[in-house]
């Protein structure tokens, strides 16, 4: 089992959650949402970022600087549905306002 927590998840069917985790089991994503509040679990490991399913890096070369994320990533959702097993990170975009950047990027975690 693994714990991954970061500073946003935004999974498909789950709404955008600040400073949560997802435990990632057999092949399985849960999303927990801890209320914004993220305390100290053993071996969790956190990420400055946000959190996305895998197949989101399939699509990372059609962001431009300054896209808001969230509309593309709900489009894609519909597009590829909830079936995931892995979890990507994005780093580096302005997530204040969650919105690409320059020097985002997108790995697998």
């Amino acid at each position: 089992m693994r714990k991954i927590a970061a500073n946003y998840i935004f999974l498909p069917d789950s709404p955008l959650i600040k400073n949560g985790y997802v435990v990632i089991e057999q092949g399985e994503v849960r999303v927990v949402n801890t209320g914004g509040h993220i305390r100290e679990i053993a071996g969790m490991e956190f990420y400055g970022g946000l959190i996305v399913p895998d197949y989101v890096m399939t699509y990372k070369c059609l962001f431009q600087s300054g896209d808001k994320m969230l509309p593309l990533l709900e489009r894609w959702f519909a597009e590829r549905g909830n079936h995931f097993e892995q979890v990507a990170l994005v780093e580096g975009a302005d997530l204040l306002h969650l919105t690409w950047s320059d020097a985002a990027k997108i790995r697998l975690l």
